[in-house]
């Protein structure tokens, strides 16, 4: 129960969404406000898969602070685009590795 519940609290602390406009990502945190970065403070990808979500956790690293945002990606048949958070993301993790 007490795994549970510490389950429950860390989606809550770090469940989000965002867009990327120009060069930049806009991520919002539940209750917070929202924060940008450049493409570069993307640190790391993380991907979980439970039926038809995954669950994404991007690492932003923007100087020594280190934030985390939990983003939900659901497979769903309308969707008219093929591109996901997931691939986008890790593209832009590639590019960020080979500079």
């Amino acid at each position: 129960m007490l795994l549970g519940i510490g389950f429950c609290y860390y989606i809550m602390k770090n469940v989000g969404h965002g867009s990327i406009e120009e060069n930049v990502i806009y991520l919002k945190k539940f209750g917070q406000p929202e924060v940008n970065y450049t493409l570069q403070h993307l640190d790391d990808v993380k991907v979980y898969e439970a039926r038809r979500d995954k669950y994404i956790i991007a690492t932003m690293k923007k100087g020594a602070d280190i934030d985390k945002y939990l983003l939900l990606n659901w497979k769903v048949f309308y969707a008219g685009e093929e591109r996901n958070t997931e691939n986008v993301l890790k593209e832009i993790l590639a590019e960020n590795k080979e500079i």
